[in-house]
Formats: C-alpha cells, structure tokens, sequence
C-alpha cells in the first residue's frame, strides 16, 4: 500500500515551486536558487549537503530500514531560459527578460518535496536516496558533465530523471527505453566573399548570394543523405550579415542545430554539413568555415529502469495513464547520467486546457498546473523504493 501524500507537503512544494518560478537564474548563475533550496532543505532536518559544482549539489537521505543496502539518485536542474514572461502569474517573474519556460522550477521543487517527504519516513526504506541538483541544463558549458565528473554517481546503482511536459495531460506520464530523448549539437558557418559596390557584383563575391544556396543545401541532408527511417532533424535558426544595401556582402554568419537519435545518424551529419558548405562556397568562389559544438549526446534508458518507473507509475496514476509516447526531439543533458549508470527519465503530464496550461516548453506563456506536482513525486518515491528494496530484479 502507498503511503498517503501529505497535504502540507503539498503546500510546501507549491511554495518552493512558486519561489523558485519568481526569482529564475540562467545557466550557472543559480546562486540564489541553489542556496534558497538548501536552505528549505536544511530546515526540515536534511544537512548531508555535497557541493558539485558552482551552484549544483546533492543531498543524502539515508534509510533506516534493515536490509539491501543500495543508492539510487534523482536528479532536477536549476536553470531558467532568457526570455520574457507573459503568463500573468502573481509570482511571475522579477527578472527582466528570464523566465522559467521549462519547468526546471517545478522539477527542482519536486525533487525537493521527495527528499524532505522521504527524510520524515526514514524508517520506511533501506538504503539511500541522493537528491542531485544540477546547474545549467539549457546552456553550455553544461551541469551534466560536471556533475558525472563530481564522482557523485560513483557508488550509486541507478539514477532517475523527470521533465513536465505540457502537451500530456496532469494525471498522466509516458516513458519508453532505448532512445527518449535527441542529441543536441549547434553549428556555425562562417561564409566568406569579397565585398564591391552593389552595382558591380561581377566584381565581389557576395557571400548572401552563397549563403542562401547553402540554406538550400543544407535541408538536403536530411532529405537525401540520410536513411528515411532514422530521425534526424537540421536547422538553421539564425542568419546574419551584410551592412548596408549598396555594398555586396562579404561576411554572413548562419547558425543552427543538428538533432538525431542515432549517434551514426549524427556523425553523418556533421559530415555532410562540412563537405556541403565548403564545397559550395568554394565553387561560388569564396569560402566557408564550419564549426560544430557537440552538446548533449542521445539520451538513452535502460529497460530495466523503465521497467521500473513503469511499475511505480502504474501504481500512482493507473495503468491507462501510463503512455508510449514517440521519443522528443529536444535534447536534455541528462544524457551524460545515463552514460554511467542504468538510467530512466520520463514525462511527467503538466497540461491543462481549463487552466491554460496548453503552451508548450520555452513559450512565453507557458504554465504548468501544479496539481502534477505531487503526482511526479509519488512515481519518483514508489520507483526509488522499490529500487532499494529489489534485490534482483535490477542488479547486474
């Protein structure tokens, strides 16, 4: 039998939730959030607090029960995105220009209600419980990298992560194994002419002419080079160049980002992206130089982990509501944990039409209906106690 969410509990993370929400802080600059979190959690008797990083830390909640003596880690992530908000929230945003788009409030805040719910029932489970909070999961230089390199997951035999998704409705969830999550690389070519006056084009290289053509081209792989039935998306999401209209440009920039769900699919395309842009503006006689920043690799989770969530969500919100969704094409630095340690992260429904819960992550007016909020910490407390307490359906 479950053990009953506790209505205080329930306020307290709305509270965490909603400070959280108004005062976000971009990539590692969490100063503010990770301390205010240490300090709720100081507060209700947890003071086993492991720095990691500039702003990530862990707790420990450490289990009083007689038996199997395994670790399992959660994590949640700190940071807000640079944009503007416009929910109307009476705890909107106090920072101009910062807005928590992505929910890493109410996952911050769920992670911190499941550690202060299992440190009151410390007697219930074997074990421990370490709760990871982890800076920078939206821009580099990325949390998850320090984090893995911390050491912290060293001794710990499994790690669990959510993320709210508004398109799913609040009462459901949908996790799956093997590929769940997209890896995350941006490019930059660099596009090289020769400046003339505009009237004169024979007399430059114009590198908006060689750009545009490289736009083009550079749909083609993933319409052409790749395999119909692998997922790869490329796109360019920024443009610049040129300084005033009677002068053939001799510098664009463009900008974008290399989605895949298959490591082979994704080399490829770096490949093709290279081969591409240099190639073209050569024979337009100027020059491309490409850069490609690798980000987040694929976020993959093990079978038997999602076994796991699975078990523990069907006991929270039935069976009916535990969904098969297709994989995101985002990406989530998550990807490192699941890299060392057997891992599952899954979707936690946020959506809600009748309170406007309907936009989606990085919109300006999205909003999460916190009545999910303990739904996510009841699937995260069912599957890490039974993590602790299995003896063999997990190990090796």
């Amino acid at each position: 039998m479950m053990d009953q969410f506790p209505n205080k509990l329930f306020e307290t993370v709305v509270r965490i939730r909603r400070t959280i929400h108004a005062h976000p802080e971009l990539s590692n600059q969490e100063h503010r959030t990770s301390a205010f979190i240490k300090e709720e959690l100081l507060s209700h008797g947890i003071s086993k607090i492991t720095t990691l990083g500039s702003t990530s830390f862990a707790v420990e909640i450490q289990g009083q029960k007689s038996g199997p003596s395994r670790k399992i880690a959660v994590r949640a992530d700190l940071d807000a995105l640079p944009i503007e908000e416009k929910t109307g929230h009476e705890f909107s945003s106090k920072s101009p220009g910062v807005m928590h788009a992505c929910g890493h409030d109410g996952h911050s805040a769920m992670v911190a209600g499941l550690a202060i719910w299992v440190n009151d029932i410390r007697e219930s489970f074997s074990g421990s419980i370490r709760c990871i909070f982890q800076q920078a999961e939206e821009a580099e230089p990325l949390g998850g990298p320090v984090v893995v390199k911390s050491g912290i997951l060293d001794d710990v035999d499994g790690v669990l992560g959510i993320h709210v998704d508004p398109g799913i409705s609040v009462g459901q969830m949908t996790v799956r194994e093997g590929a769940f999550a997209a890896s995350g690389d941006e490019f930059k070519v660099t596009v090289k002419g020769r400046s003339s006056h505009a009237a004169k084009p024979h007399e430059g290289v114009d590198a908006i002419a060689i750009a545009a053509s490289l736009i083009q081209e550079i749909q083609k792989i993933c319409s052409r080079f790749k395999d119909p039935q692998t997922p790869l998306v490329v796109t360019v999401s920024k443009i610049s160049g040129g300084v005033v209209t009677n002068i053939i440009c001799d510098r664009v920039e463009i900008e974008g980002t290399i989605r895949s769900f298959s490591e082979q699919a994704r080399q490829s395309a770096h490949s093709q992206l290279e081969n591409i842009c240099t190639s073209l503006a050569k024979m337009y006689g100027g020059d491309a130089i490409v850069e490609i920043f690798s980000g987040e690799p694929v976020l993959m989770n093990d079978e038997r982990m999602v076994e796991l969530i699975r078990s523990a969500a069907r006991r929270v919100v039935g069976t009916e509501n535990v969904l098969n969704l297709p994989p995101w094409a985002a990406s989530d630095d998550f990807a490192y944990y699941g890299q060392v340690k057997p891992s599952a992260y899954f979707r936690l429904g946020v959506g809600n039409q009748q309170k406007n819960c309907i936009h989606g992550l990085h919109h300006p007016e999205f909003k999460l209906d916190e009545d999910a909020l303990p739904v996510g910490i009841r699937i995260l407390k069912e599957a890490a106690f039974e993590f602790l307490d299995s003896t063999h359906r997990m190990c090796g």
